[in-house]
């Protein structure tokens, strides 16, 4: 669950660094576009104006030499262009004196577009107006008052028609250009941006992954480890914060192992005493009891034989905690240690009239392991499935090979171990919250699966429960020691 939320962080931060990226990219192309568009606009409105300029003052010296030709080769000139709909110059009456049309020499134009020119004559401005051509074309119009000597005296107008979709045309075949860099700086800059992204998202979520890992080192226990994410930054200061924050949960876990290895230390001896005492007391060496005082005296010895257990399972805890466990391993014969658990167990296996089956096989290879750890090993859980075993049910003790390993395993008919539970079971004193009603029937220490772990793990092997799905059908430990290979009495006998 943890890291696929971790990946899921990692996926939506690229996601919107990609996000954004996109965004400023498409923004900047939208607009360098634009800006484009308006300067080619600009530009080709300052052509336009420049040829009308050009036209008139050509107009203005065929004017002052009494010669036309130049400027009806100019407007012949200008009618070769595409975009150009007609060019013309007109006199002060608004007779047409040169047209790239010849037929229209000499005609009087009346229209308002050329009243509207004419009127220019007033102002010396140039005009620039919308009209439409006879097809019905949509045509920009500009006019440009021809004036000659000091002070100037109005002599006509040049005009030039430009075809608005044949301009429009022209734009986007210039934008093609333009469109084409800028896809390539979009592509350029979404490639940047997808490493970046990438980037990002790795140094973001890098150190907080380090965080998770290092908080499950510390939920296992392991108060010891120590972060680093690589930064000097907010997130160095979390490290540096969850690092001070283990080294205090290491010291208050220290402290409370002296705590308990001492007070079960001086709870040792006097409990030896009291039950050594109890003993003799049921034996009679400080004179005849009576019935009734038989009876409570054999209650406090039952308490105080669990409570010295519970002392007893205390030590073992502090002891695998602190690393000081001491192991004699040697030649297990595992086929045997079944067969005594089997024979151990035997007056609770017949009482509640449930079936053992040994399927070790006789001829297994041995173990190498501690044989008392071992067999407190097999009693612990040999225990718990009886308790958990209904009357008339089965135990089936199984062992196989590896090929450094011996793998054994107890399975119950029992009623089975949620997966919740069974990954939380082998905690210090954790039990089973069944619907059964089974553990609080059977109350524990809840050390004994701890126990039982520290112990394999010490011989470095490792622990494990199946409880088949449905709950309700069976639960089964298996756990790993060494196997004593060639290699290992190879080394005993030198």
């Amino acid at each position: 669950m943890a890291a696929r939320s971790i990946t899921s962080l990692r996926t939506k931060l690229t996601f919107f660094a990609l996000l954004l990226v996109v965004f400023v990219a498409g923004s900047l192309s939208y607009y360098i576009r634009q800006g484009q568009k308006r300067a080619i606009l600009e530009s080709q409105r300052i052509n336009q104006l420049d040829s009308v300029k050009a036209l008139a003052q050509v107009a203005r010296e065929a004017i002052l030499v009494d010669d036309e030709t130049d400027m009806v080769n100019y407007v012949n000139l200008l009618k070769k262009s595409l975009t150009v709909s007609y060019a013309m110059v007109i006199d002060p009456t608004g007779t047409v004196r040169v047209h790239t049309d010849p037929t229209r020499i000499l005609s009087r134009l009346e229209d308002p577009a050329t009243q509207k020119a004419l009127q220019s004559r007033d102002r010396g401005e140039s005009t620039i107006q919308d009209v439409k051509s006879v097809e019905g074309k949509d045509l920009v119009d500009f006019s440009v008052p021809i004036m000659i000597g000091n002070p100037p005296e109005y002599k006509g107008l040049a005009r030039i028609a430009y075809d608005r979709g044949q301009m429009e045309q022209d734009l986007e075949n210039s934008l093609k250009a333009v469109d084409l860099s800028i896809k390539r700086a979009f592509f350029i800059a979404l490639l940047i941006g997808v490493v970046g992204a990438f980037l990002l998202a790795a140094f973001i979520t890098g150190p907080i992954e380090t965080l998770r890992q290092g908080a499950r080192k510390i939920g296992e226990g392991k108060l010891d480890h120590r972060i680093d994410v690589g930064t000097n930054d907010e997130l160095r200061e979390l490290a540096d914060d969850f690092n001070m924050m283990a080294q205090k949960l290491g010291e208050l876990d220290q402290m409370k192992q002296d705590f308990v290895s001492n007070v079960t230390h001086e709870l040792r001896s006097p409990m030896t005493s009291i039950r050594g005492y109890i003993d003799l007391m049921l034996k009679g060496a400080a004179g005849s009891l009576t019935g009734e005082q038989t009876d409570y005296l054999s209650v406090v010895k039952n308490s105080a034989v669990r409570l010295g257990r519970f002392i007893d399972n205390l030590l073992d805890v502090a002891k695998i905690e602190a690393h000081k466990l001491k192991l004699t391993p040697e030649p297990l014969n595992i086929f045997s240690l079944a067969h005594e658990m089997e024979v151990l167990f035997k007056p609770q296996l017949g009482e509640k009239k449930i079936s053992f089956v040994n399927a070790v096989p006789q001829k297994i290879a041995d173990g190498f392991a501690d044989k008392d750890k071992m067999a407190e090993v097999l009693i612990n859980l040999t225990s718990n499935a009886i308790k958990f075993t209904p009357e008339n049910g089965q135990l089936k003790m199984e062992a196989v090979e590896g090929s450094n390993y011996i793998e054994m395993s107890i399975h119950d008919n029992g009623a089975g171990i949620p997966q919740d539970a069974a990954n939380k079971l082998f905690n210090k004193f954790e039990q089973v919250k069944s619907n059964q009603g089974l553990a609080r029937q059977h109350k524990g220490t809840g050390l004994g699966l701890a126990i039982t772990k520290g112990i394999i793990e010490a011989h470095g092997g490792k622990i494990w429960i199946k409880s088949p799905a449905p709950w309700g059908k069976g639960t089964a430990f298996y756990f790993t020691i060494p196997k004593m290979t060639p290699e290992l009495k190879a080394k005993l006998a030198g």
